[in-house]
């Protein structure tokens, strides 16, 4: 048996439009007796930013001025006027404050039987072989063993999986990262140097000044700035922090900071 975590995003249901003499868009709904209402502000670039207030039945104003407001599936993470990351639920009217993410976040079991992999690195004289062995056991089938890569070594000088060993095995291995949003790398993924430059086979040549895996996602680094490779190929941040839930804190080069979404979209801070 195994723990899952899985992410339902918010979304507006029952929503009334309405409009206000300072308030372009913005449209309200009820939640367990709690009014959240969303507007819809246009800043520069003509960019829309939703922002939102929650009030109880009274009107009387619960919190205000919140962004990205995302339902976790046991309550909602979202970036409060100072620019930091809260967690609450809506219970009978109020706003329950919460300690952290996992308090938020909606998990259920999942049980039943799969196979398990290993893959391995053999070094050769000529390249790396990469081997991929299936246990099939708890399926009463036959295992299998088989070469499902070969990186050559005029390409490469040394070679690992995304644990930093060159053998790694996994079972029920997840397709996106639970929170963000964002597609794990492959669990076959193997990252190679040449030349003290760093790539993802089979993805890219050998271009990053590092590659690293965090929390099943892949950061890259070049000329001392930082990306997540299935967001932005090409790293821009000067400071660019792993992910707490929907959200991952990072700082352009200009000093600009905010917090960066799966889909590579940006909150700046106020």
């Amino acid at each position: 048996m195994k723990t899952t975590i899985f992410l339902t995003y918010f979304t507006l249901m029952l929503c009334t439009p309405f409009y206000s003499q300072n308030k372009k868009i913005a449209m309200k709904r009820k939640e367990n007796d709690v009014i959240v209402v969303m507007y819809l502000t246009t800043g520069k670039d003509n960019v829309k930013t939703a922002n939102y207030t929650l009030k109880n039945k009274e009107e009387k104003v619960l919190l205000k001025d919140i962004r990205g407001m995302e339902n976790l599936g046991h309550g909602y993470q979202a970036i409060d006027a100072k620019n930091k990351l809260i967690y609450f639920s809506l219970e009978k009217g109020n706003i329950v404050f919460k300690s952290g993410v996992k308090d938020v976040i909606r998990t259920y079991t999942v049980c039943g039987t799969a196979p398990s992999y290993n893959v391995t690195i053999k070094d050769t004289l000529n390249h790396f072989e990469i081997i991929l062995f299936t246990d099939n056991m708890w399926l009463n089938k036959e295992n299998t063993m088989s070469s499902i890569g070969q990186i050559s070594k005029n390409d490469a000088d040394d070679c690992y999986f995304i644990n930093g060993k060159r053998e790694y095995s996994y079972e029920n291995y997840p397709a996106t990262n639970s929170f963000s949003g964002i597609k794990n790398e492959n669990p076959n993924a193997v990252i190679f140097r040449k030349n003290n430059l760093y790539g993802i086979f089979s993805k890219t040549e050998a271009v990053y000044d590092e590659i690293k895996i965090e929390d099943l996602m892949t950061k890259v680094k070049k000329d001392k700035l930082y990306g997540y490779y299935e967001i932005n190929k090409v790293p821009k941040y000067k400071r660019l922090d792993n992910f707490i839930g929907l959200y991952a804190r990072f700082e352009l080069p200009n000093g600009k900071k905010g917090y960066l979404t799966g889909s590579g979209y940006e909150y700046f801070d106020k």
